[in-house]
């Protein structure tokens, strides 16, 4: 972690939580001590330990930094294995994007979109560990559409200026369908 996140209002990570455990095994961090932070999607500064027991760490936040939203850049994915899933969610949001739109496609894997990676919260810490990784605050928004039209069509309305670029392997030259409307 090159920045600990935390939410807005927070002053204490249990001990079981992984930045505690990373300010204590990995970092050797003891009270009075510094340490980068951040609040998720919000400013970036230095946290101070005030105490740290075998309940918790508990710190101060100094912002020093006001936030810095992300360049307007989406990716639209069709849904990978679970497992590619979380890999592909941690390298986003560690590059920075603004947020990924994840539909099911006619060819992909049903049971994918099936998996439960999204309502579990494994994506959510996927991002913010990739954002942690980046020493960045920004997170990016997560979103999912049922099908590759309807996930054009949320692209086309949310963002109608916005330039499109398709990553698609044509199979024999011929684009699917759903992607003619999208200029290469």
């Amino acid at each position: 972690m090159n920045i600990i996140l935390f939410e807005e209002g927070t002053d204490f990570f249990p001990g079981t939580d992984e930045r505690c455990i990373h300010l204590r095994k990995v970092l050797h961090k003891t009270a009075g001590d510094t340490f980068a932070a951040g609040v998720v999607n919000g400013p970036s500064g230095t946290a101070r330990i005030t105490e740290i027991t075998v309940q918790g760490v508990r710190f101060s936040f100094q912002p020093e930094q006001p936030f810095l939203p992300p360049d307007p850049v989406w990716l639209l994915v069709g849904f990978p294995r679970p497992i590619q899933l979380k890999r592909l969610l941690r390298a986003a949001a560690s590059l920075g994007v603004s947020g990924i739109l994840l539909c099911g496609t006619d060819l992909g894997e049903k049971s994918y979109r099936q998996s439960g990676v999204l309502a579990r919260g494994t994506a959510r810490a996927a991002v913010l560990d990739g954002a942690m990784q980046s020493g960045y605050t920004a997170v990016p928004e997560i979103a999912e559409q049922e099908t590759l039209d309807a996930a054009l069509n949320a692209v086309q309305t949310r963002f109608p200026a916005a330039a499109k670029i398709v990553l698609d392997v044509a199979q024999d030259g011929v684009r699917p369908p759903e992607l003619a409307q999208v200029q290469p």
